[in-house]
């Protein structure tokens, strides 16, 4: 644990690694607490890892990084929810996905991250967010739209060939 926050970058990853590994409750701890303070290049490293521990607390860490100050951290943890099945974070990823605040970026992360999720209920959002149509930002809103459009058209298809 204490590598994680005060070693070497290269000595910071492998002990991320080793922590991923061995999994559950103690490691989300551990990964949590090395975050607190956190460079971005660790802290993206470190939620494309937490996907990897399966653990209810996970997807507490990443909503907790929505608010980082990095746009790339914040997109990390997006799609860290995503690939964790979403869970009670849905409704996280709906609010980053139409929050006048988000950048185009966080907002399509967001999409995908619903898409990732593969759960059906997800698919009234999807549509939601492709019926938008926002007076400021109308420009920057067609990728996140589109990606909508998409994210809704393969949850239909992937729910048709279950």
């Amino acid at each position: 644990g204490d590598v994680m926050l005060h070693g070497s970058a290269p000595a910071k990853e492998a002990a991320l690694d080793a922590v991923v590994e061995i999994g559950g409750e103690l490691s989300a701890e551990q990964i949590a607490r090395a975050l607190k303070g956190a460079d971005p290049a660790f802290s993206i490293k470190a939620f494309q890892s937490l996907s990897k521990v399966r653990v209810p607390a996970v997807i507490d860490i990443c909503v907790k990084a929505l608010s980082d100050s990095c746009v790339e951290v914040r997109c990390a943890a997006i799609e860290a929810i995503g690939q964790l099945g979403g869970g009670c974070a849905i409704l996280e990823l709906v609010r980053v996905a139409t929050r006048r605040g988000s950048t185009t970026e966080e907002r399509v992360a967001a999409v995908e991250a619903l898409e990732h999720t593969g759960r059906p209920e997800v698919l009234q959002h999807l549509d939601d967010i492709a019926r938008r149509r926002p007076l400021i930002g109308r420009r920057g809103y067609e990728a996140v739209r589109s990606a909508a459009q998409r994210a809704a058209e393969e949850i239909r298809r992937a729910d048709s060939a279950a």
